[in-house]
């Protein structure tokens, strides 16, 4: 009996938290589109277009779009880990150019490198395949969030980017489909102030962070290496830890060169459906834009938004640059 009501008590957790994870997956258009538009608002304010507005206003604009932008950040987190938990998040495989997507981690953290004095190194070894058949974005969300970190926990010394074929003596226990002869090893190593070893498990769980303490020195969710760990997992790869305190960390992305085998995946997205009766409503809002008078060589921005007061403000922020406007409700 008591092995029974476990069971049960179990199925209901994991109905409870299915439930949660889809609301939240199809929250994200509610939440964001309004805080968007907030955004906007702010940024209009503080640009003072009109000049009526004090300092004192215009400062206060600044900090309203830097907050809503924190809090844009906090929410893309939450959204991005309740996809991935319900199945909704969608990977495209395709050929990514190595080196392509390491000069532009280079070309993004080199102004953080350079404002904290530290030597930020990015290397492609030999032996490195010139393509990876992979979801670019994906991996390349990974390598912000790992990145980010770094950056955020080094004072002093350097963070190191590197690219190289897999180690053969790496063990793949729980990716069958890789080996060391299939896979590249993508590797983020700072000199900074490293994780206990009793930290470096916790770290993975959403919401958990070494430095847990409210007056807690570090800022951040503790969503970002859980949601790198689930992405690398629905890429067919895995991520590695090594570090010891005040002597830095270094993550390891390890990524099949080829893509996943069939059914390698630890939680493979499923394919979104859409409603088409929905679809079909919403384009049947229209919103004025300038399709009727555009000139040749002028400049033209296409909007296209389902939201006709997010895509009015846009219309209205370009119009604002000169620029001649065509909005479209949906992307058929």
């Amino acid at each position: 009996m008591a092995q029974d009501e476990l069971i049960q008590r179990a199925q209901e957790l994991a109905v409870a938290s299915k439930y949660k994870s889809e609301f939240l997956a199809n929250m994200s258009h509610e939440l964001r589109t309004p805080l968007n538009s907030m955004l906007l608002l702010a940024r209009s304010l503080s640009d003072n277009r009109d000049g009526n507005l004090s300092a004192k206003q215009v400062q206060s604009a600044k900090t309203m779009y830097q907050s809503g932008n924190d809090l844009l950040s906090i929410i893309n987190d939450i959204l991005d880990l309740s996809k991935i938990e319900a199945g909704r998040e969608q990977v495209v495989f395709d050929d990514v150019d190595v080196t392509e997507l390491v000069d532009q981690m280079a070309a993004l953290y080199s102004p953080a490198a350079e404002e904290k004095s530290l030597a930020f190194l990015v290397t492609i070894k030999q032996g490195v395949p010139p393509f990876l058949r992979t979801d670019r974005q994906r991996v390349g969300q990974i390598l912000r969030n790992l990145l980010s970190n770094s950056f955020k926990f080094t004072q002093q010394g350097s963070v190191t980017l590197t690219v190289e074929p897999c180690p053969a003596e790496v063990r793949f226990p729980n990716c069958v489909n890789l080996s060391a002869l299939t896979a590249v090893a993508i590797s983020v190593k700072d000199t900074g102030i490293g994780i206990p070893k009793d930290k470096q498990l916790q770290i993975w769980e959403a919401f958990q962070q070494a430095d847990g303490a409210t007056n807690r020195q570090y800022g951040g969710t503790g969503l970002g290496l859980t949601i790198s760990r689930e992405l690398s997992r629905l890429l067919g790869g895995f991520i590695q830890l090594h570090s010891d305190p005040g002597l830095g960390a270094a993550f390891t992305l390890y990524l099949p060169i080829s893509g996943p085998a069939p059914g390698a995946t630890a939680n493979p997205a499923k394919a979104r459906v859409v409603n088409t009766n929905i679809e079909l409503a919403k384009a049947a809002v229209r919103i004025a834009d300038d399709r009727s008078h555009v000139e040749k060589d002028e400049g033209v921005i296409l909007i296209v938004e389902d939201d006709p007061y997010f895509a009015q403000l846009l219309s209205d922020l370009c119009h604002h640059q000169g620029m001649k406007v065509l909005v479209s409700t949906t992307a058929e």
